[in-house]
């Protein structure tokens, strides 16, 4: 009885020794999964921002265009030159395709707006340009 119960005692201790590796190994890939899902979430959350960061100069330019639409903007007040600047700037730094820009300018007339704008300043400059 008692070498019986050796070997039925040592086959136990296999099936747990394999039971174990088995148990570690999806432990571990358990452990990778979760790093590579955390890297992943790391990478959205750095996109998100920076895409939350680009669609900024979308609404600013928006709120530009509203102001040149609205009359309210004098070509000969001190903030007239620095809006015309900054609408550069988010026409310029506007993100995405070509094609995205073109319908967000066809929907806002981004572009008539700094058109508009420019033929304005140039009309009430004092400083006209001499050719």
């Amino acid at each position: 009885m008692g070498l019986c119960q050796v070997d039925s005692t040592l086959r136990g201790f296999d099936t747990l020794k394999t039971q174990h590796r088995n148990v570690s190994a999806k432990t571990r890939a358990l452990h990778e999964s979760c790093e590579r899902l955390v890297d992943e979430k790391e990478r959205l959350v750095e996109f998100a921002e920076a895409l939350r960061a680009k669609l900024a100069y979308f609404d600013e330019l928006e709120r530009i265009a509203s102001q040149f639409h609205s009359g309210v903007m004098a070509v000969d007040s001190d903030h007239f030159l620095p809006i015309l600047h900054r609408l550069d700037e988010c026409i310029t730094c506007a993100p995405g395709p070509l094609t995205c820009l073109m319908q967000f300018a066809s929907t806002t007339n981004a572009p008539c707006c700094g058109s508009r704008a420019t033929s304005n300043y140039k009309s009430h400059s004092p400083y006209r340009h001499q050719h």
